[in-house]
């Protein structure tokens, strides 16, 4: 039984171009979750200082 390498894929066999483009996609997806988590944590600090900023009447509310 040989153990030599299997020989190298041609440019023609090779999954490049398909992975690539997975690639991007997935790249595409992780910025844009990374950006909806950001504008999320930024709202969430704006209520907190609109919070904090209100008028506290003592009332709850």
């Amino acid at each position: 039984m040989s153990d030599s390498p299997t020989p190298p894929l041609s440019r023609q066999d090779a999954p490049a171009p398909a992975l690539s483009q997975w690639l991007e996609l997935m790249l595409a997806e992780i910025a844009a979750k990374r950006e909806a988590r950001e504008r999320a944590r930024l709202e969430e600090a704006q209520r907190a200082l609109e919070r904090d900023a209100a008028p506290h009447t003592g009332d709850g509310t």
